[in-house]
């Protein structure tokens, strides 16, 4: 299948030393996804930002930007921040199209063995700009502000806010923020990383199954039974 547009092709900002820390974050929109990550797909270290936009409706749109994230996730980070979706919102039918989204998303991750963690909306902003109920526009302007990475909108913004919090709470730290800020760090719940206190790093993948075939169910076996998937072990946790 042919990867979904990203309107914004990683744009990589060295940081020196390389950070041996892998993360990748992801602000999930049927429109515009917004991506932070610390290496590019193949593996290059520097933060890098792109929004996946695709250009089609109903299952294949949710497909394109699963296959989207499948693709900016090669270089197998040891953990995915996503932004939390919010309990109550204006939009019914859009609701319950962006939670298929998240699900999927999920699910992908999960049969890839990728740990995810989801990050509060306010506690985001909380770390972008000091206040927890901040405005897209002021979380945009502060990212644009304080990180060497372009960063085009208020996904890509609320994205690279995750990752930096996260950087931060793992000892990475990419600039320095005020108290008011770094506040946000005490609010979430941190799973613990064991590859980075092996010092250990995971090699990028490029044999990838497609998207449709690792999260198809497995076919019964010809006796007429079914075959019992094994057990993952893969840390999913809500913040």
């Amino acid at each position: 299948m042919t990867l979904p547009l990203l309107s914004t092709w990683p744009a990589v900002a060295d940081v020196d030393p390389p950070r041996p820390l892998r993360l990748c974050a992801l602000d999930l929109s049927l429109q515009s996804t917004g991506t932070a990550a610390t290496h590019t797909p193949d593996g290059h270290p520097g933060l890098t930002t792109s929004t996946i936009r695709p250009r089609t409706d109903g299952h294949q749109r949710l497909q394109d930007i699963v296959t989207g994230v499948a693709h900016l996730t090669r270089f197998m980070p040891q953990l995915v921040l996503i932004e939390r979706l919010p309990l109550q919102y204006k939009h019914g039918n859009t609701t319950a199209r962006l939670a298929e989204l998240h699900a999927l998303v999920k699910q992908w991750l999960w049969t890839m063995g990728l740990p995810y963690l989801l990050i509060n909306p306010g506690h985001l902003k909380i770390y972008a700009t000091g206040r927890g109920d901040a405005p897209k526009d002021a979380v945009l302007r502060a990212m644009q502000h304080r990180y060497p990475v372009y960063v085009e909108d208020d996904n890509q913004a609320d994205a690279l806010a995750m990752l930096t919090l996260a950087l931060h709470a793992y000892g990475q730290p990419v600039a320095d923020v005020p108290d008011t800020h770094h506040r946000a760090v005490g609010k979430v719940t941190w799973p613990d990383l064991p590859e980075l206190a092996r010092g250990a790093h995971l090699t990028p993948r490029a044999d990838l199954p497609p998207v449709e075939a690792a999260m198809r169910s497995p076919r019964p076996a010809a006796s007429g039974s079914v075959p019992t998937p094994a057990t993952r072990k893969v840390a999913t946790t809500d913040e």
